[in-house]
């Protein structure tokens, strides 16, 4: 079994927080894990809460490709939008996975967001032109 380390950043704004269920799905390049509720104790997706959670899976997922964000309603509280901010992925292996979201999520729905990095393809480019060329700076 791998065990994941999931951070989930909800914006700051005073309505930015939900009372309806958070779920994520961990898709990696070797399989992806079960949707696993992201809940602890008390009000999870409060207004600047960063939170963590640990999300099992039965077996190593190698690198994580996109998650899936899964909003749903929880009891008798009426739907409301959330905003979030970020998720972060921590491997069993210790490998770090950003995925930046900051939007709205409104209703009942399954969001995707696709692992990024925050590298510049254009970045590695000059860096490896300027090796070849022994420039500095």
């Amino acid at each position: 079994m791998a065990v994941y380390k999931v951070q989930v950043a909800t914006g700051r704004d005073s309505l930015a927080g939900t009372f309806d269920t958070i779920s994520i799905t961990l898709v990696g390049s070797h399989g992806e894990s079960p949707k696993h509720v992201l809940d602890g104790f008390g009000f999870d997706f409060q207004p600047g809460s960063v939170r963590e959670y640990k999300v099992p899976s039965k077996r190593a997922l190698g690198p994580i490709l996109l998650i899936r964000l899964h909003k749903e309603p929880y009891s008798f509280f009426p739907e409301n939008m959330w905003y979030c901010n970020t998720v972060r992925v921590t491997s069993p292996e210790g490998n770090t996975y950003c995925f930046p979201c900051y939007r709205w999520i409104q209703g009942y729905c399954t969001v995707e967001l696709a692992e990024s990095t925050g590298v510049q393809p254009w970045r590695s480019l000059v860096c490896r032109y300027r090796q070849r060329h022994d420039c500095r700076g």
